[in-house]
Order: C-alpha cells, then structure tokens, then sequence
C-alpha cells in the first residue's frame, strides 16, 4: 500500500506538472503560432509549371533565371523597364535604399557577372545594384560579398547602391568571418537582407511580385502569379526558425524539458487509448455484432451477426490523433464489391449516414478529434440501434 501511495502522489505531481505547462501563456500562444503556420503549409498550386518541374523548382539558379528574367528591361514580357521599376520602389519604400531611380533609365541585367548572381547596373550613370540569392538556403562563400563590392565598385567602378540579400522565409544575415572591419561597415552599409515570402508587406512576394502581378495581363501576369505561388508554397513549407527557436529557448528549462518529453510520449499513446476507450464503452452491449476486439492496438473491431454476413465488421479506426474513421465493410472474398454493407445499410434505414468510401465498396465515415467525439460515440450507439431494428425484421 505504501508503494501504491507513492506511485499514485508521484503520477499527482506529473499531472499538475503537465497540466500548469499546458495552460501557461507561452506555451499555449506558441502551440497556436505553430498550429497556424502548420495550417498554411498547404498551399495548393494545381497546374503550376514551376512545380510541375520538381526536380529543378527549389533550386536556386532557378530562382535567379526567374527573378533575372522579369527585372530585365529587354526582357520577352515586353514590358521594358517596368518590373524593374517596382522592384526599385519596393528597395526604396520597403527597405530604406536610397537611389534615383533616374540612375537606371539604361540599366541591363546580368546573370554571373564575376559571379555575382544578379546585377543590376546602368553604364551610363554608373549605378549598380547586387542581389545575392539564398533561397535554397546555401553557404556563404569565403568573403563572398565583399568580393562582389569589390568587383563592382573598383573594378567595374560602379556606385552600388544596395547589396540584396535574397532568403526564403526569414531574414538573415551573411557570415562574416574573416571579414576586416572596414570590409564589414561597407558591405553592411549597403545591405538589405530581404524574405521571399514572411507574410509581411515588405517580403518579396507582397511587395513586388504582387505589384507585378496587378499591373500585368495576360501570358505574363500568368507566369508571374504562378511563381509567386511557388513562393507562396516554398516559404509556407519550410520550418519556420522564428517559432522554433523560441519553442527552443522554451526547451532550456529543464521543467519544461520534461513535461514535453512526458506530453510527446503521451501523445503517441493517445490512438491506443482512445481504440481502448471503444471497447470499453461498448465491450458489455456488442449486440448486434457478434464480438469485438482491438486490432494492432489502434483500430477497434465490431463483427457483425449472422450468417448471411459472416465477414461484414466495422472498423473504428483512432490511428490519428486528428479524427477517428469509421469502415463498414465487407472482408469477403465473394462480394468483390462490397454489395452487402450498402444493402445493410439501406435496410437499417442508415443509408445516408455514411458519407464515403474505400473503393471497395466499404462505407466511411470520420469524426474529429477531439471535436467530434461524442458525436462518434452516438453515432455507433445509434448505428447499432439500427442494425438491431433490421434484426428483427429480417428473423
């Protein structure tokens, strides 16, 4: 007995453990924050070609050719100068860069100048612009951008008025070890670490690709919208480091530490539970099913009476810790097309209760979780009912 006292003040403790962790503010505003950004991850892109070419969209030449291709102002949208335009707005509007935009009346577009990934420069004012692109999110090379200052200013002896830092989803800064110090205060002066998408008016996506878009018709405004929804996508799948890095510092505590190792493990046992919660609701009234059981510890399975459907079951399926499925089926190799659930169902006056199927002829229906749950209870109470009244009048 004393044993079980103590075990019993120590699973006390866990409990008020977790369950003041799961009420504390910032955990809770964390959990929303990541649920949110969980939730946008699915963006649907239907007949997109950037990503019908999936073996090459996430790449970051791609990207370049891309954005090279729209800024350029002899480019084939026709549009001369006109994107480019925006894009210097967005700079100046956006990000604080200061230029006359008069300075790039005759400016051309270049991929791989000295290496640099886009350059935009006009020779006849001498003013230049260096957008470096880590969408894919690679390395820093060695001194990388104050080689590229270097070349364009003594050099090329260009005046370069922004150093654009292109990221996918949060902006960062180069690494610049290695760096002397007045290497540093020139390139930083210049630069302008900009997201391709983060939700904010001053991300790529909202503050020049959607001003490109509205200002456009046709094929172009097309070609456009489409990958400014591979953005869209691509910046919504990745990990968002803001969310995770405080869920990190969170993580410091070691209280914390282990009131989420405790939730995650609980967590994973929740279907398990919830699949015996099934059967034990219903484990003393089965009628009309014949026996049920628990099948690989997360699906609970009714069988159902009688001879003429010796292999018709339902399936409670609580696998998901998001909803639970409901399978009326029928594991008989003489009805390949599960004929006799439909006419069960339609004889129990249920005909419309379920709403899909497997593809078998196997009738589905699934209840959220945890929203719907006392909805899947009732709905196996009153299916049960039913089955029961078909009993009776069938003999």
């Amino acid at each position: 007995m004393d044993l079980l006292g103590k075990v019993n003040a120590l699973n006390e403790c866990h409990i008020k453990r977790v369950s003041a962790w799961v009420q504390d503010h910032a955990a809770v505003l964390l959990a929303h924050r990541h649920a949110e950004c969980m939730r946008k991850r699915n963006v649907e892109l239907g007949f997109n070609l950037f990503h019908l070419i999936s073996e090459v969209y996430y790449r970051e030449n791609l990207h370049s050719d891309i954005i090279s291709a729209i800024l350029d102002p002899s480019g084939s949208h026709r549009r001369g100068d006109h994107f480019l335009r925006l894009f210097l707005s967005f700079l100046q509007e956006h990000h604080g860069v200061t230029l006359s935009p008069q300075s790039y009346a005759n400016a051309r577009m270049f991929r791989e100048a000295g290496k640099i990934d886009l350059l935009i420069c006009d020779e006849s004012s001498k003013a230049a612009i260096i957008i470096e692109n880590k969408i894919n999110g690679a390395a820093d090379m060695d001194r990388q951008l104050v080689r590229y200052l270097e070349k364009v200013t003594v050099d090329w002896g260009y005046t370069c008025n922004a150093i654009v830092y292109l990221c996918l989803n949060h902006k960062k800064l180069p690494e610049t070890l290695g760096w002397r110090e007045e290497e540093r205060e020139k390139v930083m002066a210049l630069l302008r670490p900009v997201a391709a998408y983060d939700e904010s008016e001053h991300d790529l996506y909202h503050g020049w690709l959607t001003p490109c878009v509205e200002s456009s018709d046709g094929e172009v405004a097309h070609v456009i919208h489409q990958y400014r929804q591979l953005i869209l996508k691509l910046g919504r799948n990745t990990m968002n480091k803001p969310i995770m890095s405080d869920f990190y510092n969170l993580m410091q505590d070691q209280k914390n530490h282990d009131v989420a190792v405790g939730l995650n493990a609980m967590w994973n046992d929740l279907p398990a539970f919830r699949c015996q919660r099934v059967i034990d609701a219903f484990m003393h009234d089965v009628a009309p099913f014949k026996k049920l059981w628990c099948c690989q510890s997360t699906v609970a399975v009714f069988e159902y009476l009688g001879p003429e459907a010796a292999n018709i079951k339902l399936h409670v399926d609580c696998s998901s810790n998001a909803s639970t499925t409901l399978l009326f089926w029928n594991n008989n190799d003489n009805d390949p097309e599960g004929k006799l659930p439909s006419q069960i169902v339609r004889d129990s006056g249920a005909s419309d209760w379920f709403t899909g199927n497997n593809g078998s002829g196997g009738l589905t229906k699934t209840f959220e979780f945890p929203s719907q749950e006392r909805e899947l209870y009732q709905f196996i109470r009153d299916f049960k009912s039913a089955l029961k009244a078909r009993q009776s009048t069938t003999g």
